[in-house]
């Protein structure tokens, strides 16, 4: 190495605190996502970088409206191009997903890295022909600290949208807190928002947390060895005066068995799991839900091609 480069397999800023929507990726992906009623997925790579994806859902409530005791479910069919960059920054980029359902609605994100410390995001929603979401957020990373700004459906001559920004920083090697800031303008009033967050990282766990004027969340994720993990969430709403706590695990058996099993159980009553089976190029899913509450379930299948 040379005037102090630093190997290529290290990170950039290794003691960066992240951003916060990244604390909870390990403990979402926990819970299982149950299915309802049929779902057939065919993945196709046209390139090394280049990926398209078929789906179709055959459900009671799959696009075709409300019905009387199930919820709107997925459309019938989707339409998912994604294509991403070289490596640039320690990651992918450009960044470019869209997906059309068959009512023509539109969901479209554009990930970029300006530089090694910044970065770009733009996403747009539409409902057929009605644009639904626009929303532009800029990212920066420092040496022990982070900060992103973000615009939600902006307005600039009628002045009205939603500005959100955020800031953490990293205390200890284990520790982080931040604080966030949102700005609601409608043409009726100006509401404000303001939080606190923090992080703390054990050896194989985590815990995290944050609190603002609509509520707090909080949650803890262990991981239990190299194939199991657990994870506990707990969801309180001020505004609905709910509180949720939902407890999950991973059994993840791909490199020896295949399979992985996904469990979730809440406060609410409701039990689901989620099974997938590798079998190469299938994959083959199983999942039940049931609320013991109010007497509903819902059980699915699922096969993904490629």
């Amino acid at each position: 190495m040379e005037g102090g480069a630093k190997p290529d397999n290290l990170p950039l800023f290794p003691n960066n605190p992240g951003f916060q929507d990244e604390w909870s990726r390990k403990l979402k992906d926990l819970f299982p996502v149950p299915l309802d009623g049929a779902k057939i997925t065919l993945n196709k790579m046209l390139a090394s970088r280049f990926q398209l994806v078929h789906t179709v859902n055959l459900s009671d409530a799959g696009g075709a409206g409300p019905v009387p005791g199930a919820s709107m479910g997925p459309p019938p069919y989707t339409f998912q191009a994604t294509c991403v960059g070289k490596a640039e920054h320690e990651e992918l980029t450009p960044v470019l997903m869209a997906e059309m359902d068959n009512s023509g609605s539109l969901n479209g994100q554009i990930i970029r890295n300006l530089s090694n410390r910044v970065r770009c995001k733009a996403v747009v929603q539409t409902q057929k022909s009605k644009w639904v979401m626009t929303q532009g957020a800029l990212e920066y990373k420092g040496n022990t600290y982070s900060a992103s700004l973000a615009a939600i459906n902006p307005d600039l001559l009628a002045c009205t949208g939603i500005m959100s920004s955020s800031f953490l920083k990293r205390i200890t090697q284990n520790l982080i807190l931040g604080c966030d800031f949102t700005l609601h303008n409608s043409q009726s009033q100006l509401k404000t928002s303001a939080g606190l967050c923090g992080r703390y990282s054990g050896t194989n766990w985590e815990i995290f947390g944050n609190l603002n004027n609509g509520g707090f969340q909080t949650g803890f994720y262990r991981d239990c060895g190299k194939t199991s993990a657990v994870g506990v969430e707990w969801e309180c709403s001020a505004i609905q005066g709910e509180s949720t706590v939902s407890l999950g695990y991973k059994i993840d058996l791909t490199e020896t068995g295949n399979f992985c099993v996904r469990g979730s159980l809440d406060t609410s009553g409701t039990v689901s799991a989620v099974y997938e089976k590798r079998m190469h190029p299938f994959l083959l899913t199983l999942s039940g839900s049931m609320n013991h509450f109010r007497g509903l379930s819902k059980f699915g299948f699922g096969l993904t091609i490629g």
